[in-house]
């Protein structure tokens, strides 16, 4: 959100406040409780955006996120129907 933001992005700024002022970017994911860009040529540019290092940094944690899912389905605690759909088609 810096990134879009800026300086209007401050410390007494909230989450909420800056989605607001994104909110042509930005929309709520309610099914799973976070936040998408509202069309993939925008995630394509913040994407292009990133070093390197940021790209692997993200990848990991993404990978690990789908472990952890995997873990919580293979012990019973999450129901498969509950599975995040974008976990089924990028992992």
């Amino acid at each position: 959100m810096h990134a879009l933001l800026g300086d209007l992005l401050s410390s007494e700024h909230r989450l909420d406040d800056g989605l607001t002022a994104l909110g042509r970017f930005v929309v709520e994911d309610t099914s799973h409780h976070g936040f998408v860009f509202s069309h993939s040529k925008l995630r394509d540019y913040f994407w292009g955006a990133l070093t390197l290092t940021e790209k692997q940094s993200l990848d990991a944690r993404f990978i690990r996120y789908g472990e952890q899912v995997v873990a919580r389905l293979a012990s019973g605690l999450l129901q498969p129907d509950l599975v995040p759909r974008y976990l089924l088609h990028h992992l």
